[in-house]
């Protein structure tokens, strides 16, 4: 559960200031968790100053306490910086550096359970997710409606909170009793880079969004990828629209996970997933008719769970 309240201040055509406060409510009182209480409190603030009609910068900061009631505190003050420059009309370069933070939740810290094949252990000593975050990029407009744009970025984490599984043979091997517990990763990096477009031509009758992203992470301390993320992600949905009719294509790709947690000797393949929606407009109404997964593609994303298969969905949307 949480609230907040958000305020913008404009000082004048070139300066404005947003600024808010948070506050998340985190509860566990079942058999699984225990009794356990906490909650986070956010404060922050961001300006936009116009230096000139080429460069605009962004300055801020978000203060972040979390407490568990009657354990332990943690906080962090987390600034950060964006700058947007353009160089020419239909250019555009943007860079930011900021940090991050994320305590864990009474799920991560509390959770403790057994039965015949999983034992789950609580970890009340873990410690809060912190991370730097850099990225730059540069946004290339053709038409109004038709852009292209390539960033590059990287993210490094201290104490990434990652689930910790460990399995044990029992039986000679006819059963499998699994260990989990949520750890703290020393140190774990993520980077890439990234390319999207979007446009509309033809009277906006055909639009096109893809982007592609190919990453590299790593547990520092390790050396060895993280867990249950792909190296390449691709998104891809065309559309048209003729009169009232229109059609949706959407194709989703990632390439084949390097490391799990259990069941590593188990086949993994990239995913590979098409789906089409239809949707006809009628006064105030739309119809749709949508198949996902079209081509009814098997991939799991985590061990031995099968992942959506085909199957057909129908609905109607009205506005009044």
């Amino acid at each position: 559960m949480g609230a907040e309240v958000q305020g913008d201040l404009l000082m004048n055509s070139n300066f404005d200031v947003t600024y808010g406060c948070e506050l998340k409510w985190d509860t566990g009182s079942t058999k699984y968790f225990g009794d356990h209480k906490g909650y986070t409190i956010g404060l922050y603030a961001q300006a936009e100053y116009r230096i000139n009609d080429k460069i605009r910068i962004s300055p801020g900061g978000r203060y972040d306490k979390y407490q568990l009631v009657g354990g332990i505190s943690q906080s962090l003050f987390s600034p950060r910086m964006g700058v947007n420059y353009n160089p020419f009309e239909n250019t555009v370069i943007r860079s930011s550096a900021g940090s991050g933070f994320r305590a864990a939740t009474i799920a991560e810290r509390y959770l403790d359970f057994e039965n015949n094949s999983v034992i789950v252990e609580a970890n009340p000593e873990l410690k809060a997710e912190t991370s730097w975050s850099y990225d730059i990029g540069v946004r290339q407009y053709f038409t109004k409606k038709w852009y292209v744009e390539f960033g590059a970025f990287r993210n490094d984490f201290d104490n990434l909170i990652e689930v910790d599984l460990r399995q044990s043979q029992i039986e000679f091997a006819k059963d499998v009793r699994v260990s989990v517990r949520f750890q703290n990763l020393l140190r774990a990096k993520i980077e890439g880079l990234e390319f999207t477009t979007s446009g509309v031509w033809w009277k906006d009758r055909i639009r096109l969004q893809a982007t592609a992203t190919l990453l590299n992470h790593q547990d520092v301390s390790t050396g060895e990828p993280l867990t249950y993320r792909p190296k390449t992600i691709a998104f891809i949905n065309p559309s048209i629209r003729l009169g009232d009719w229109e059609l949706h294509a959407d194709y989703r790709y990632a390439s084949r996970i390097e490391a799990v947690k259990l069941f590593y000797y188990d086949d993994r393949v990239p995913q590979k997933v098409w789906s089409f929606r239809l949707l006809y407009h009628f006064l105030n109404y739309d119809f749709q008719l949508a198949v996902n997964n079209a081509f009814d593609y098997y991939y799991t994303q985590i061990e031995r769970n099968m992942a959506e298969i085909r199957n057909f969905t129908v609905g109607v949307t009205a506005e009044f």
